[in-house]
């Protein structure tokens, strides 16, 4: 038998002849290969980074959220026959008895003052009537008939999880004000008038992160969903002077402190030292908000509407300005003032009359109340970026969030008397008023994936005979599911679990159809080096070679090029992962320090990634496509006849 050391000599030979088609084959099949390696080497840093950051957050945990599947379900009600009776019968009282009301007052009654609590409905298969949510009677109403509800769909979530293994429960609640009352964060104390009616006056896209999205986003959480958020040296009791912790938003806090949002094309260690000094001068920083109710709202708007005619007429010679005038209040979060008026005794005493009937009839006092918050952690931002890039598809896969917002816990809430309003304690999920969120926690991703998979409400709206009644919740009871719709929440933890399945399935099998691929590719060149070799074959076979170190000699010449290969391909996929890790690694680093709220500020998250059964994987595919290369071509020629080969003359 031929020594391993003469197969090595020849095999090497072999390679210095035909360099053209070698250099072919070699290039075209490390670049297939090139692909499964740089493809697990960004894959798995990825992921083995987010392990590492998720450390902290709830990147480790395994939590769902729930709200009702008949979230929205109001509207079925507001437009239920029997609901629609009761709406009318006390729309008709109310106008009777502010009839009699303004014949006592020596008041003509306005249409624009009666109370219409039932509109008409939407048509188009709609229901023909339709009582008004933004009226307080219409709310008063659906309290009245959903009375109850919260707690038992507490209890009916709690048991349904606890079936699956949960290990605990959790709720949130958004701040629910009255219609048209506002949120404004106080900067420098002062207050923009602007968001007077909770809404901006430009018409122009809402801020999804900075201080005004307090005003559609501020929620009370359970503290055990905060924790990981919680900046150092803070913690989650009211302060002595009665602040209520938050959890804000980065770019919230950066305006609060007075910081000008960095340009974009601010370096990454600009937005690392950025990131060091929001954290630690938004510790425990205390901040101010104003809460107006609908009434001091309007008041605020009246201002506005009499500047702005003023400015529209201010050339106009027969204008009249309004007897009773206005301006904004002298300091934040106070009544409007008076800065003329000319009334008449007679017109006082018809407004003072207006007023006393408005009161009589639900109009509130204007109120307008602060509130001091102090910041205890972090929250990221809403990602606007909706662009496709690598560094957006790394940023999606970074959560360990509690989502858009801002986040007070529950305890602190409910401590504060003015606060304590706006987050009411039975709030009903599935009211679209206020859609409670429940939680539930389990100590493992196929637990989660279980209680999702088997409970998660996805009603059969294909034999509903009228869209506007069908009960989604009833419709999932009975296909055997829960009445929630059920998603995991707050990291990507079971998704990435079942992401690495998947992705290790995928790599074998896209490994398995480029092997086969390169096999044909190196079947060409190994095929014309055996066949331009049959006479040099013959020759070694007349001294005595036989077919197993004729073999011998070409499987070594084959491993030789599978070992070239495999080498080529790992060096062109690492380098186009180190491509990747130099260009978006630092942009990743600044997502995940502020996602995770990591509190070592010099991690890195690594785009490159050594997975050893990967490779190993690959390797053996790579040597495996080589010998079925060889294989073909080498059957054939090994039982050829050395005589007839000697002979030829090709």
């Amino acid at each position: 038998m031929i020594r391993i050391s003469d197969s090595l000599k020849l095999a090497s030979t072999k390679l210095r002849t035909r360099k053209v088609r070698l250099a072919v084959t070699l290039i075209v099949s490390s670049l297939l290969f090139s692909i499964l390696f740089s493809g697990s080497l960004a894959v798995r840093g990825v992921v083995s980074s987010i392990e590492e950051f998720s450390k902290s957050g709830f990147g480790d945990r395994y939590i769902t959220s729930a709200i009702s599947a008949n979230f929205g379900g109001d509207y079925t009600t507001l437009s239920d026959k029997e609901f629609i009776a009761n709406a009318e019968a006390l729309q008709k009282k109310i106008n009777a008895e502010k009839k009699a009301e303004a014949a006592k007052l020596g008041l003509e009654l306005d249409p624009s003052r009666e109370t219409v609590l039932v509109n008409q409905g939407p048509g188009g298969g709609g229901p023909d009537k339709i009582a008004d949510s933004s009226q307080p009677e219409v709310i008063n109403l659906l309290n009245q008939k959903n009375s109850g509800k919260a707690e038992k769909l507490n209890d009916e979530f709690r048991a349904i999880s606890s079936n699956y293994g949960a290990i605990a429960t959790y709720r949130s609640v958004p701040h629910q004000l009255e219609n048209n009352g506002s949120l404004n964060v106080l900067v420098d104390n002062k207050e923009n008038y602007e968001y007077s009616n909770g809404q901006s006056d430009s018409g122009g896209v809402p801020d999804f992160n900075g201080v005004q999205s307090i005003n559609t986003s501020w929620v009370s959480i359970s503290d055990e969903l905060l924790k990981p958020f919680l900046l150092d040296g803070q913690n989650f009791e009211a302060g002595a002077d009665n602040s209520i912790p938050v959890v804000a938003p980065y770019t919230a806090a950066e305006e609060i402190l007075g910081l000008k949002k960095l340009p974009d094309n601010a370096s990454s260690k600009q937005k690392l030292e950025r990131l060091k000094e929001v954290r630690s001068r938004a510790a425990g920083y205390n901040f101010e908000i104003c809460i107006r109710n609908n009434s001091s709202n309007q008041r605020l708007e009246l201002v506005k509407s009499q500047k702005n005619e003023a400015l529209q007429n201010k050339d106009k010679k027969d204008y009249r300005a309004p007897a009773l005038q206005f301006d904004y209040p002298k300091n934040a979060c106070e009544d409007i003032v008076v800065t003329k008026d000319t009334r008449t005794a007679d017109e006082k005493k018809t407004d003072a009359a207006w007023e006393t009937f408005d009161r009589k009839f639900g109009k509130a006092e204007p109120t307008a109340n602060k509130v001091k918050l102090r910041i205890v952690g972090i929250n990221n931002d809403v990602e606007t970026n909706f662009s496709f890039s690598a560094s957006t598809i790394i940023s999606s896969v970074l959560q360990s969030s509690l989502g858009p917002g801002w986040f007070s816990p529950d305890k602190a809430v409910k401590a504060n008397e003015t606060t304590a309003k706006i987050f009411p304690e039975n709030s009903l999920g599935g009211d679209f008023r206020a859609a409670k969120t429940l939680y539930t926690e389990f100590s493992s991703s196929a637990q989660l994936k279980k209680f999702v998979d088997e409970q998660n409400c996805i009603p059969d709206f294909s034999n509903s005979v009228n869209i506007n009644s069908f009960d989604p919740a009833e419709n999932c009871k009975k296909a055997g599911q829960s009445s929630f719709y059920i998603a995991s929440f707050g990291s990507n933890s079971a998704a990435i679990d079942e992401f690495e399945r998947i992705f290790s399935r995928i790599l074998l099998i896209t490994a398995l159809v480029i092997s086969v691929i390169a096999s044909f590719v190196m079947m060409g060149n190994i095929g014309r080096i055996i066949a331009d070799s049959r006479r040099e074959t013959a020759v070694f076979r007349a001294i005595g070679a036989k077919r197993i170190d004729i073999s011998q000699i070409y499987l070594t010449y084959t491993a030789m090029i599978a070992v070239l290969i495999a080498g080529i391909s790992f060096l062109i996929g690492a380098a186009f992962t180190a491509i990747l890790h130099s260009r978006y690694s630092k942009e990743a680093t600044l997502d995940a320090l502020l996602a995770y709220n990591q509190k070592d500020l010099s991690k890195t998250f690594d785009l490159f990634g050594l997975n050893l059964t990967d490779i190993s994987l690959i390797c053996g595919l790579i040597l495996l496509a080589s010998l079925l290369a060889a294989a073909i071509a080498l059957l054939g020629n090994i039982r050829r006849n050395p005589i007839k080969d000697m002979r030829d003359e090709r």
